[in-house]
């Protein structure tokens, strides 16, 4: 993104806009194909690759019990921690699935977590936050914006297959980010009216 985003920094953002966009509204169908087509049965995959196609699978499904809302919060864990839960979804396709069909303690997909979690009004705040995000990069000095494409690039990367979107230090991360990259603009910005005109 940082490479890309030094020749042509307003092409780059507006592809990082639209993939931010995109990946809210094809999580759940690329999901779903995913499963269907049965990687998560593909011997080329880690366990862990296995192990979250069959989270997304099952969470996609899901998300239909509660498409405006959402389920809750942060309900993922709650719901996959209930005994009752647990045995059923443990057991359900135990000799299909190794990992077992649930959604486990959270979704290692924030797109899809915010659809199961928050529903619809969720996907949209989410995706209206990111986007505005996006397309203000553009106020920052020239030389700041390709560091800060990259930085909105890794927490996108982040979000699409780490843990769960509630995490602590997830949350501190994306704040530090947003941090760190202000500073920057206000040092870039004091550093060219230092400069001697020439």
């Amino acid at each position: 993104m940082f490479a890309l985003a030094t020749p042509w920094p307003n092409l780059t953002r507006r592809a990082l806009w639209l993939g931010w966009c995109l990946a809210f509204a094809l999580v759940i169908p690329l999901a779903l194909a995913a499963y269907k087509a049965e990687l998560h049965k593909a011997d080329w995959l880690p366990f862990s690759a296995q192990a979250r196609l069959t989270l997304w699978a099952y969470t996609a499904e899901h998300v239909r019990s509660a498409p405006l809302f959402g389920i809750g919060a942060s309900s993922t864990r709650k719901l996959d921690q209930a005994p009752e839960n647990r045995e059923k979804h443990w057991k359900a396709k135990q000799k299909t699935e190794g990992f077992g069909w649930r959604a486990g303690a959270h979704a290692h997909n924030a797109f899809l977590q915010t659809w199961y979690e928050l529903g619809a009004a969720g996907v949209i705040l989410f995706m209206a936050a990111g986007a505005s995000l996006v397309m203000s990069l553009r106020r920052l000095p020239p030389p700041v914006q390709r560091y800060a494409l990259a930085q909105f690039a890794a927490l996108f990367a982040i979000l699409a297959f780490g843990w769960g979107m509630w995490q602590a230090w997830l949350l501190a991360l994306a704040g530090l980010s947003a941090l760190y990259v202000a500073l920057a603009g206000n040092f870039s910005r004091a550093a060219q009216e230092d400069a001697p005109s020439l």
